[in-house]
């Protein structure tokens, strides 16, 4: 298996108000697949910054390129925004803006519905963090040693849960549904649907970590893993998130990406 690794980007930013310093640090793996298919940024947004990661649909057409475009649109969108304060129309837009981007570079490649990309990001400023997603892409809280998923997969998993809780079916019936890990959203389809924005910002506490990652990380490593390599600053940590990834050699393993944020 092929586990080319990336080494962190330390990427130190000192917001524009306030006395706390945000850092950042962001590693990569291709793992088992021929390249790398993620992608991820840091930008300036209003007064404070947004973090993204995307994950190019899993070996898929030019899935790659769809998460550039991703980014590319998620950069050009930050200046539009407010800070982590932004209203819920205008996280709505970004989102509506890099599905647009996305779906023209494909459309121009012939591959409507053979391609695309998760993502989800976190536009933060001060001590407030605001949260938004499409697809299976997370993001993570580390706060005093306790791990917190901030983000829920949009896929077919949650409809098959409403099911049993209906009686329509079994909770066995939905394990083993074939189509339970399904994205039943993601960016470059004709319309924005299943998308998550948070209603109002999560606050944060001095020595709070973020991870944004996406599906090749979280499903190589067990909670507990994600939980102790967190606890170190932002490049170490990056380093020992996708380290393990590599540790545990994985067949199949897909791309793997971690963007650790901490603040203060």
């Amino acid at each position: 298996m092929h586990l080319a690794f990336r080494k962190p980007d330390a990427k130190p930013v000192r917001l524009a108000t306030g006395q706390r310093r945000l850092s950042a640090a962001c590693g990569q793996a291709v793992g088992a697949r021929a390249e790398q298919q993620d992608a991820y940024g840091l930008f300036p947004a209003g007064q404070g910054v947004l973090a993204v990661v995307a994950d190019g649909m899993g070996g898929m057409a030019q899935g790659g390129t769809a998460a550039a475009l991703a980014i590319a649109a998620a950069r050009e969108g930050a200046a539009n925004l407010t800070g982590a304060e932004a209203s819920f129309a205008s996280l709505k837009e970004l989102l509506e803006r890099v599905n647009r981007a996305v779906y023209r570079g494909i459309d121009c490649g012939g591959i409507v519905g053979l391609s695309g990309t998760t993502l989800c990001a976190a536009l933060i400023e001060e001590d407030r963090a605001r949260i938004f997603w499409c697809g299976d892409s997370r993001v993570y809280l580390l706060r005093a040693g306790q791990l917190y998923q901030l983000t829920e997969d949009h896929i077919y998993a949650r409809y098959l849960k409403e099911m049993v809780d209906e009686g329509v079916i079994t909770a066995a019936e939905a394990a083993a549904n074939p189509r339970r890990g399904y994205l039943t959203g993601y960016l470059g389809m004709g319309a924005l649907e299943d998308y998550s924005i948070t209603t109002g910002p999560t606050r944060l506490l001095p020595g709070d970590r973020l991870l944004l990652c996406t599906d090749g990380l979280y499903r190589a490593l067990e909670a507990a893993e994600l939980t102790d390599c967190l606890s170190a600053p932002p490049v170490a940590a990056a380093g020992r998130l996708i380290g393990a990834v590599a540790r545990h050699r994985l067949p199949g393993q897909d791309n793997a990406t971690a963007l650790v944020l901490q603040y203060g």
